[in-house]
């Protein structure tokens, strides 16, 4: 089921990086976006276009169709639960994984409440992850979930 958009925009809005409806680009006018971030971008777009197609993916042959609704929905169901987890602003966050709609979801939620996401490559194993420079310098902890 669908939540308000003006729930889900308190959500995505409330306390988070998300400033509300001070949009200094007139509606329709693409060519400039200062001031707007990608959260405020896909309140407005799921605003706007809520039915219409956001993002597809094919799996076994089977195209799966998300709407802008359903695109907001998912992200902000994301934001909420990352925010319960305690994860909020400036916390880097790594995300590994394939390429499907779930890990740009995950993206927009973590920019949604102010973190920073740290997209990884997914053939990378923790040992790798955790013997790796570049977790040091990002102040990334890797931690085996699949024993969990």
């Amino acid at each position: 089921m669908t939540a308000p958009l003006g729930q889900v925009r308190e959500i995505l809005c409330g306390r988070f990086i998300v400033s509300g409806d001070d949009h200094r680009t007139p509606p329709g006018d693409l060519s400039s976006s200062a001031g707007e971030t990608l959260p405020q971008l896909l309140v407005r777009n799921a605003a706007r276009f809520a039915a219409r197609d956001a993002m597809r993916e094919k799996s076994f042959g089977i195209w799966r169709s998300w709407s802008w609704a359903e695109l907001l929905d998912e992200v902000a169901a994301l934001a909420r639960g990352l925010a319960e987890l305690g994860i909020g602003r400036g916390d880097r966050v790594a995300l590994i994984g394939d390429n499907r709609p779930r890990l740009y979801w995950s993206l927009s939620a973590l920019q949604a409440i102010g973190a920073v996401p740290v997209p990884l490559y997914p053939d990378l194993s923790p040992p790798e992850l955790a013997a790796a420079k570049y977790a040091e310098e990002n102040g990334i902890t890797p931690r085996d979930c699949s024993a969990e």
